[in-house]
């Protein structure tokens, strides 16, 4: 007797993270509804109509994401993202292209994507994709402790030039 087992094989999806201001979008522990305009003007703001995201495989990765946005700051403060199935936004009718990222981590620049030809529509449709992160908990606060540590972590490993850093956050990071 031959015994067939038959394993479902689950293909990792690709995961696209988006700062967002997380008190914007909730209200106590609850998603505004409707979502209110300041969340979107503020947390989606968009440049000739194309939204910057970060491109991860999977939820390990999300220092990554969050290291390619703190190397940036001026000053010492938390971090929220989200991130979203990229399959589910292709699913949406939203175009994806991959694009430089406007970071001082070499490594991570070709970890940039834009949602591209966003319209008042489409824009709807990804702050209702945000707001369903904070329902299925697809939300992650890098408190200052984590900042720091991401930043710490990226220079003793080499990928970030501390010099490139704003020089007071780069105190404030103890590098």
């Amino acid at each position: 007797m031959s015994l067939n087992i038959w394993v479902k094989v689950n293909k990792t999806m690709s995961l696209l993270v988006r700062k967002v201001a997380k008190a914007k979008w909730l209200e106590g522990d609850a998603v505004r509804d409707p979502i209110s305009a300041d969340a979107i003007t503020s947390c989606l703001r968009t440049q000739q109509n194309n939204l910057s995201l970060w491109r991860i495989d999977d939820e390990t990765q999300l220092g990554d994401a969050g290291l390619a946005l703190v190397a940036g700051f001026k000053k010492l403060a938390p971090l929220d993202v989200v991130w979203i199935d990229e399959n589910e936004l292709k699913g949406m009718g939203l175009q994806l292209e991959k694009t430089p990222g406007d970071t001082i981590v070499i490594s991570l620049v070709n970890t940039h994507y834009d949602i591209k030809g966003l319209d008042y529509n489409l824009l709807g449709t990804v702050a209702s994709a945000v707001a369903d992160c904070f329902n299925k908990t697809n939300v992650k606060r890098f408190a200052n402790g984590e900042v720091k540590a991401l930043i710490k972590t990226a220079v003793a490993t080499g990928r970030l030039d501390p010099e490139l850093l704003d020089q007071k956050f780069r105190i404030k990071c103890g590098v």
